[in-house]
């Protein structure tokens, strides 16, 4: 029988990773914000890097690479650092928040979305960690974490929540700040 119990671990990490590469999960936290600025699609590209610098750089981990398709694209991650002030006593809920910015540069536009929001917990945490997973915009109905009663895990969600908002929307106004003030002439 531990084959039966081998064969369920391995799907359970198998169904982790396809959600980890993207699978849209109803209700997840996302933002996305267009910038209007008048300036052609590479004027738009060339200051990518630059608002970059100013904004989502400034958290750990950050990277950016560029993807051709339509148009100059950019693909970046980056996290944010998580400890739980309404569970405390748990290491094990610290953590990242980790996220996924794309970027489109288009002619006198700029796409910037922010999405695949996602808390992993401490994987040095004696207990192990406890992973709140993709962030959402509320916490499903059935929402549970092994350890925590159900109103502590949904308290704890949306501690997670609020502060990649407050966090995201503060990067994603410099991100604009730095793209309009670099296209004023």
């Amino acid at each position: 029988m531990p084959i039966r119990g081998i064969l369920l671990l391995l799907l359970a990490l198998m169904g982790s990773f396809v959600l980890a590469q993207g699978t849209e999960v109803p209700g997840a936290l996302q933002f996305t914000r267009t910038v209007n600025l008048p300036l052609s699609r590479a004027q738009v590209a060339a200051l990518v890097n630059a608002a970059w610098e100013n904004s989502f750089a400034l958290d750990p981990g950050a990277k950016l690479g560029s993807v051709e398709t339509q148009g100059p694209a950019f693909e970046g991650s980056a996290r944010i650092a998580f400890r739980s002030e309404m569970v405390t006593g748990r290491e094990q809920s610290a953590g990242n928040i980790h996220y996924r910015v794309s970027i489109l540069a288009e002619n006198g536009t700029c796409q910037v979305r922010v999405s695949n929001i996602r808390h992993t917990g401490s994987t040095s945490a004696k207990q192990g960690p406890i992973d709140i997973g993709i962030l959402r915009e509320q916490a499903p109905a059935d929402f549970r974490l092994a350890g925590l009663s159900r109103s502590n895990a949904i308290a704890l969600h949306n501690e997670a929540r609020d502060l990649a908002t407050a966090r995201l929307q503060q990067l994603l106004g410099r991100f604009e700040s730095t793209l309009r003030d670099r296209a004023a002439p």
